[in-house]
């Protein structure tokens, strides 16, 4: 078994997972514990990243070239990741002794097992095994193929590619779309260079068109925002041997400023009026993102009342009742997780877990700074990913489900922007060591 390849079927499973077929009129929503929502189980979908991480592990174990898991890495990284698992392990323990937790020891425990896993697997151990700039072609041709069959679907006229008034194209839900338009838009940055032959600029501008104009069918303000800022902030701070290049650089900087100058005061105006709810994007209905986020952290702050030392656990954001006498845990439910990364960082493991994410979100900032400034090309465009989407982090909620697609992508940027450089030869590979190492 090839390391290298299993992590690239984990990488690959997160976007397959999320994909329906539901529009097609053939595939059923849901069958049992095979389909749901057009597409994989998540049980089937966690059973997978569970088995496919076990031969990972062993095939590592019986390698040659045993890859030294921990070292490669910064410290703080590793003490943020390993002080992840520690602080939740302990506060759900202490949800336990103290019955806050409604869900049960069992429950509690493989929930643990599995965002231990999540942290573990795609923070640690994938990172080490396929290079950067190889993750960054390939997760960018991945989304870049699912953006263009969706919009090509609906230029085709195919029905079922939304959900209200916002696109999902072939996946079973919204933010699976925002993530491959927003992910699939930044990640095709690092692919152009400005030596290639104009057939490789015809087909990156045509999958930037298709990524961004997803996109805008999602009505997503945050994530254009994010494409936006992150693009300027790439090409600004690209290291590109070609005075060519540098003087279009300054030039594109001096329109920015200038067009800032002169349209400044209507840009701000349209920005509030979408903020607010007065305007929107696409076809979604308009929306007061400033009321709503603040209703979301009043709601967070009534839930962690409840148990702010020790809070409420990961399962408190999905449904828990009883079925037949046993404790069954029912889908999620958006209403009992606050949208806030810090207080739903606080409601899940306390106060010392919120404080914890704190410190972590401070790290990232760092992480992003030092990737953007000194990195190499690889490490350079995840690092722009991640301070473009550092704003979104903060208004959203805490990233710990093995499920999810951005939960599983985000520890994967978060274990590369952790990496050493000095692992990373000129090719932007990572050395495996030539003779196995104990861990």
């Amino acid at each position: 078994m090839n390391p290298r390849k299993l992590a690239w079927a984990l990488i690959l499973l997160a976007f397959l997972s999320k994909v329906s077929l539901s529009f097609t009129g053939l595939v059923p929503t849901s069958l049992g514990y095979l389909l749901f929502q057009g597409g994989l189980h998540p049980y089937l979908n966690v059973l997978f990243n569970l088995s496919i991480g076990f031969f990972l592990i062993v095939a590592l174990r019986g390698a040659r070239g045993e890859v030294a898991l921990l070292q490669g890495y910064r410290k703080p990284y590793v003490f943020f990741a390993l002080g992840t698992m520690a602080i939740l392990w302990v506060q759900h323990l202490l949800q336990i002794v103290a019955g806050f937790d409604e869900a049960g020891f069992f429950l509690v425990v493989v929930t643990m097992m599995c965002t231990s896993f999540l942290i573990y697997i795609f923070g640690l151990v994938i990172p080490r095994l396929v290079p950067p700039a190889e993750f960054v072609k390939g997760v960018a041709i991945i989304c870049s193929v699912i953006c263009s069959v969706s919009v090509l679907l609906l230029l085709a006229g195919i029905p079922g590619l939304y959900k209200g008034s916002r696109f999902i194209g072939i996946l079973k839900h919204i933010p699976y779309m925002v993530t491959c338009g927003t992910v699939g838009f930044l990640f095709t940055l690092h692919l152009w260079n400005p030596s290639m032959r104009l057939r490789h600029h015809f087909l990156i501008l045509v999958a930037q068109l298709f990524n961004f104009y997803a996109l805008v069918l999602t009505g997503t303000r945050s994530a254009l925002f994010a494409v936006l800022a992150g693009s300027f902030v790439y090409f600004v701070t690209l290291k590109v041997p070609s005075p060519t290049f540098r003087t279009a650089r300054v030039l594109i900087v001096w329109i920015v400023l200038v067009g800032g100058a002169l349209f400044g005061t209507m840009a701000y105006d349209f920005t509030r009026d979408l903020m607010t709810g007065k305007t929107a994007i696409g076809s979604r209905a308009p929306q007061d993102g400033v009321s709503d986020r603040m209703d979301e952290v009043y709601r967070g702050l009534e839930m962690l009342e409840k148990s702010p030392w020790f809070g409420l656990g990961l399962l408190s954001k999905f449904s828990v009742g009883d079925g037949d006498g046993d404790d069954v845990v029912d889908s999620y439910n958006s209403f009992q997780d606050p949208h806030n990364l810090f207080i739903s960082s606080a409601v899940v493991g306390g106060y010392p877990f919120g404080f914890w994410v704190m410190f972590g979100f401070g790290l990232g900032l760092l992480g992003c700074a030092l990737a953007i400034l000194k990195g190499p090309p690889g490490i350079h465009v995840l690092g722009v990913y991640l301070l473009s989407h550092l704003p979104i982090l903060a208004i959203y909620h805490m990233h710990l489900s093995l499920g999810g697609m951005a939960d599983r992508l985000y520890w994967l940027v978060f274990g590369y922007l952790g990496l050493t450089w000095a692992i990373l030869p000129q090719k932007d590979s990572v050395r495996i060591p030539e003779t196995p190492v104990k861990t």
